[in-house]
């Protein structure tokens, strides 16, 4: 199996397209990607309203530690 650095763009391009296309509607993908957001730490992940622009939107706070820093 290659990695994502020895695709090429048009490849990992058709890869992710083929991917999005699983999907009825970019509504759909939001909805998919939300658990995953919360998954690495994000929280307060909202899918926004429905706009129709065909975008991906989201409102989203990202938790920082001060210990780190």
């Amino acid at each position: 199996m290659r990695t994502i650095k020895e695709l090429s763009k048009a490849e990992l391009g058709k890869i992710l397209d083929e991917f999005y296309h699983q999907f009825e509607t970019g509504y759909d993908f939001e909805e998919f990607l939300k658990p995953f957001l919360e998954s690495i730490g994000l929280s307060e992940v909202e899918v926004t309203s429905k706009s129709g622009d065909g975008g991906i939107d989201f409102v989203l706070l990202a938790l920082v530690s001060l210990r780190h820093l």
